[in-house]
C-alpha cells in the first residue's frame, strides 16, 4: 500500500506547470509518489494560482497544503488592506490597535452582531495568514524602493490587463522576494 502523501501548495503548483508543458499525468504522479487521481488537481487549477497570487510570499505558499480561508473573508480583507496602507505610510501598528481596528470593521460590516472576538488567536492567524511580521519602521527596511513602487504597479498591472502572460510568471514574481526587489530597484 502506498504511503499517504500531503503535497503543499508550492507542490501543487508545480504539478499544474509539469501539466502544462504537456508532460503525462502517470509520470507526474511516479515523480511525487502520488495517485493519479491526485493529480487531478489540474481541474483546480485556476483556483489553485488565484489563491497562491493572493497570499503573495512564498513562505506562506510552502506551508500551507490547504486552501482555507477566515471565517469572514471580508473582515480580513478590510483590515489587511487597512494595515498595509498604514505600513506604506510608516505607521508602526501594533497588536492591540490591529485588535481594535478589526473590531471596528466588523461592527461596520456585520452591525452589533455578537460573535466576534479580535483574539491573540485571531491575530496570530491573521499574520500567519498574510505573513505579518512586527519589523521596525525606520531605517532601510520600510524605505528601500518607495520610489519606484509606483511604476512597477502600474507595468505589473498592465501587463495582468493584456493577458499576455501565464498564471505562474505572475505567481513566480510575487513568492520570490529577492526578485521583486531587484526588478523594483531597475525600473
Amino acid at each position: 500500500k502506498r504511503k499517504r502523501s500531503v503535497l503543499d501548495l508550492k507542490q501543487k503548483l508545480q504539478i499544474l506547470e509539469d501539466l502544462e508543458r504537456g508532460e503525462k499525468v502517470i509520470d507526474v504522479a511516479q515523480r511525487y509518489k502520488i495517485g493519479n487521481s491526485t493529480v487531478s488537481i489540474h481541474k483546480a487549477g485556476d483556483k489553485l494560482w488565484n489563491f497562491a497570487a493572493a497570499m503573495g510570499s512564498s513562505v506562506r505558499v510552502e506551508e500551507r497544503k490547504t486552501m482555507h480561508v477566515s471565517r469572514d473573508e471580508a473582515l480580513d480583507k478590510a483590515v489587511y488592506m487597512w494595515f498595509v496602507q498604514n505600513r506604506i505610510r510608516g505607521t508602526p501598528i501594533p497588536g492591540p490597535i490591529l485588535k481594535e481596528k478589526a473590531k471596528h470593521f466588523h461592527r461596520d460590516l456585520n452591525g452589533e452582531e455578537a460573535g466576534f472576538t479580535a483574539s491573540d488567536g485571531w491575530l496570530n492567524r491573521l499574520k500567519h495568514r498574510h505573513s505579518i511580521r512586527q519589523l521596525s519602521i525606520t531605517g532601510e527596511i520600510m524605505s528601500t524602493c518607495n520610489e519606484s513602487i509606483v511604476p512597477f504597479h502600474s507595468q505589473l498591472m498592465e501587463i495582468m490587463e493584456t493577458g499576455s502572460h501565464r498564471h505562474s510568471e505572475i505567481f513566480h514574481a510575487w513568492i520570490t522576494p529577492k526578485f521583486m526587489k531587484l526588478v523594483t530597484n531597475r525600473l
